[in-house]
């Protein structure tokens, strides 16, 4: 998955569950974690 995309796509979407993102860019959640992980974005939920 290009980073770069999925940094876009946090940015317009900052409440999408990781599940959300897997489904976007058709992988698995593990592979989103860890490819956020890489460009430093953590989504904390603010409950």
């Amino acid at each position: 998955m290009p980073l770069e995309e999925l940094k876009a796509f946090v940015e317009t979407h900052p409440d999408a569950f990781l599940r959300e993102i897997a489904a976007h860019f058709d992988c698995a959640v593990p592979s989103v974690w860890a490819a956020l992980k890489q460009i430093n974005v953590t989504l904390k939920k603010d409950d």
